[in-house]
């Protein structure tokens, strides 16, 4: 691995948290049976805490893959911001959920795809990166 690849996954770190997270999340929803929302739910919370804590923990200023992806502070206020509202998405939707009957396990982990989404068009740098995200 060279030390370019290796410096852009350091600072693709949050994204590379949710985009696994999500996948395991997929699968823990499917493998738990009918009643995966709740365990799903608290799970997806906690890794967007743990993509938020990461990049607040370790931060890192530069660009990666050849300049597409940027990382600077107002990005990562951006990011911040962006996991913050989904957070806070996911906890007032859980009533709602049961209420109107789709507390599946699949919303959350759209959730948690749709704010990788958000980050990538985030720290994107060009345009093929902003379509990609």
């Amino acid at each position: 691995m060279t030390a370019e690849l290796y410096n852009s996954l350091i600072l693709s770190t949050p994204e590379l948290i949710l985009a696994v997270g999500a996948m395991v999340l997929l699968m823990v929803g499917v493998f738990s049976g009918e009643r995966a929302f709740a365990t799903v739910m608290g799970l997806a919370i906690a890794l967007l805490i743990g993509a938020g804590g990461w990049m607040l923990v370790f931060t890192g200023d530069g660009q990666a893959f050849g300049g597409a992806f940027v990382s600077d502070p107002f990005a990562r206020f951006m990011k911040v911001l962006t996991l913050v509202g989904s957070i806070v998405t996911l906890v007032m939707s859980v009533g709602f959920a049961r209420e109107e009957r789709f507390d599946k396990f699949e919303f959350p982990v759209l959730v948690v795809l749709a704010t990788l989404g958000m980050l990538l068009m985030v720290s994107a740098n060009d345009m093929i990166a902003l379509y990609l995200g």
